[in-house]
């Protein structure tokens, strides 16, 4: 089961099974509400198998290093985006369209640093850590970012698609694409490769859930 939560502008995500993953940790300084969230779910420090980063912006590690000494659980990102990771800012953006060239000069901040327990270079099967699914490397918002695949198709994909208009606050399970890609034509490659896995429900990290027959319908 995946629960989403909203924390500061961007979701996280919990896939609760035989053990628990954490799935990005939302913006900078919201710690607070996202472990008041999480006890909520019913999650406690011995049942979180894993911290997964599905990329290196800000707005999806903000609260690494609250979350990771809580659970004390192995935090893990891909080999392209461990940079940003280790800094506590953002990799490069990329605006896809105008309105990323509008946000950009107020995206910028910083936290501490911190590095990972593992790295992830193209698949990594998540049975040993209590979870029916995989996650895989679907460049394209970033160099590193990953998506998760369980069994039951529902597929987290972080930025390579999201949902509805400013943030996701509106509209928010009409597929568009992201306001930052560092390459548009790997990212439509990796949204090809998951749709053809015909998703049952798709969560990105702004707004959603979306629907594989809606992302067909817009012809991504």
């Amino acid at each position: 089961m995946i629960h989403s939560l909203k924390v500061g502008r961007a979701n996280v995500f919990v896939i609760q099974e035989e053990k628990t993953i954490i799935v990005n940790t939302g913006s900078p300084k919201k710690s607070d509400f996202l472990l008041q969230s999480l006890y909520k779910l019913g999650v406690t420090k011995n049942s979180v198998s894993l911290i997964l980063l599905t990329h290196g912006h800000l707005d999806h590690f903000g609260n690494i290093n609250e979350i990771r000494s809580v659970f004390n659980a192995p935090v893990a990102i891909h080999r392209e985006d461990v940079g940003a990771l280790e800094k506590g800012q953002d990799s490069y953006l990329k605006p896809t369209r105008k309105r990323g060239a509008l946000i950009k000069p107020f995206l910028h901040g910083k936290i501490k640093g911190t590095s990972p327990d593992m790295l992830i270079d193209t698949t990594l099967s998540l049975k040993p850590f209590g979870v029916n699914g995989k996650v895989v490397h679907t460049p394209g918002h970033t160099d590193g970012s990953l998506s998760v695949i369980l069994k039951n198709k529902e597929m987290i994909i972080g930025d390579l698609l999201m949902g509805g208009h400013i943030g996701g606050f509106f509209l928010p399970h009409k597929p568009r694409h992201h306001y930052f890609a560092h390459n548009m034509d790997t990212a439509q490659k990796s949204i090809q490769r998951l749709l053809h896995e015909k998703p049952s429900k798709i969560y990105v990290g702004h707004g959603g859930p979306l629907t594989f027959r809606d992302i067909q319908k817009r012809e991504f």
